[in-house]
């Protein structure tokens, strides 16, 4: 499979612009479980991955601290693992439903344009 990160209308690839913020470590977990992802068909083993619920979307999740690392992805578009958002939260708080929405209307406007 393929990898494909988002990419907005100015060329900007702002999961690439997130991972850059990241720690090292986690940056590097991050591009292992993605890779993962890839490499076995998009199959999702282990705590690392889930099913977003009321989405047709996928997270990929790295705890560092109290801090959770999150890339949200579409795995299986078309033989690919497509990369939409990545954000950082803090253990314990629920995952806001805006970064949820950005990561699907990329989806949306993803399909849109593929």
């Amino acid at each position: 499979m393929k990898i494909y990160f988002y990419k907005d209308e100015k060329g900007n690839r702002p999961v690439s612009d997130f991972l850059d913020k990241v720690s090292d470590k986690a940056k590097s977990r991050l591009l292992l479980y993605l890779r993962h992802l890839a490499d076995n068909e998009g199959k999702m083993e282990g705590l690392a991955f889930r099913k977003l619920h009321g989405y047709p979307l996928e997270e990929v999740r790295v705890k560092e601290s109290r801090n959770l690392h999150r890339v949200i992805i579409k795995v299986r578009f078309r033989d690919s693992v497509i990369i939409l958002h990545g954000f950082t939260k803090k253990e314990g708080q629920e995952t806001a439903k805006k970064e949820l929405e950005i990561a699907y209307k990329r989806y949306l406007k993803f399909i849109e344009n593929n």
